[in-house]
């Protein structure tokens, strides 16, 4: 073998004959002559295939650059394949992604993490991923399986409780926002989440305008008014529309619920889709004019909404 390359790194495969293929990677580039047209098939079919598989939500084809008079001839051939590939993996894909990423970032792949989710998981059908059950990992481990997860459709929720995520693995969940084609909630209580990670979450949602994102749970760390604040601007243009958010115990003072308050209550969507509110163990918080309005707001609008507070927020 005279070199090798990852999939991961392929950023195109370019196709101008029938006879030639140049595959385009981030380190260097591949060029490939054949005798026979079936030759270029296989190889496109081969490369589409183990695309589809390693990514279940991504569209291989769209790294075909061909000349147009191929176009058609190729786009039957890529299509059946891609369509094939749906749904066929356990857990959406889930060990195969883990897999490449290990290879890619040159990491020993850890086979409890497959087996548990091929197994545990799939027999369960749990789409809750929870990160304590890899507790016991190291933190590139378990930031590996993290960032699996950008690219599954099959977990819908990531669970985490009294469990301090390290700079890696809370890099790969601000990548799993960004990105992520099925989240839908998201729970991280007491996790050592300081304001930038609010920070950064706040500019992964905005730059992701299809997520599916509902619920959020990051009670219990110190994110305080800056955090809430630039979390508060995004909360309100959730495609779906927020239904749970819990922010209790974050060092929020007045300043910073009167900030999420005014938001939330601009939102038409999140005045008819929030059912679950938890502002409590943030002393004085509640004492503003922003939270009366949108507490009584929503009793005025007979929502059902649950706003959880202590008594000496009163």
């Amino acid at each position: 073998v005279e070199g090798s390359f990852s999939y991961l790194e392929i950023c195109s495969i370019n196709i101008d004959s029938l006879t030639q293929v140049v595959l385009q990677t981030d380190r260097e580039t591949y060029s490939f002559t054949v005798s026979r047209v079936e030759d270029i098939e296989a190889m496109v079919s081969h490369i589409t295939a183990s695309l589809k598989k390693i990514f279940p939500d991504s569209s291989p084809g769209k790294l075909l650059k061909i000349s147009p008079d191929l176009q058609e001839r190729l786009d039957r051939l890529t299509s059946p394949v891609e369509d094939q590939m749906n749904g066929q993996q356990s857990c959406g894909g889930f060990s195969d992604t883990y897999a490449a990423l290990c290879d890619f970032n040159e990491i020993p792949c850890r086979e409890e993490i497959q087996w548990d989710v091929d197994n545990i998981y799939r027999v369960h059908n749990w789409r809750q991923f929870n990160l304590l059950d890899f507790s016991h990992l190291d933190s590139r481990d378990l930031a590996l399986a993290v960032a699996a997860l950008s690219f599954n459709q099959w977990f819908t929720k990531i669970y985490c409780r009294e469990l301090k995520l390290s700079a890696d693995v809370q890099q790969q969940l601000i990548f799993l926002l960004s990105r992520s084609p099925s989240l839908e909630d998201i729970s991280l209580e007491a996790t050592g989440l300081r304001l930038d990670f609010a920070v950064k979450m706040a500019a992964a949602l905005r730059d992701h305008d299809s997520s599916y994102l509902h619920s959020i749970n990051l009670s219990a760390n110190q994110i305080e008014d800056k955090g809430v604040t630039a979390l508060s601007q995004e909360l309100g243009n959730l495609a779906v529309g927020l239904r749970h958010l819990s922010l209790s115990r974050v060092s929020m003072s007045a300043r910073g619920l009167g900030c999420l308050c005014q938001v939330l209550s601009c939102s038409p969507l999140v005045l008819t889709s929030l059912t679950h509110l938890d502002l409590s163990g943030n002393p004085g918080s509640l004492a503003t004019e922003e939270a009366t309005i949108f507490v009584v707001f929503h009793c005025d609008n007979q929502y059902r909404a649950e706003i959880l507070r202590e008594p000496d927020d009163d």
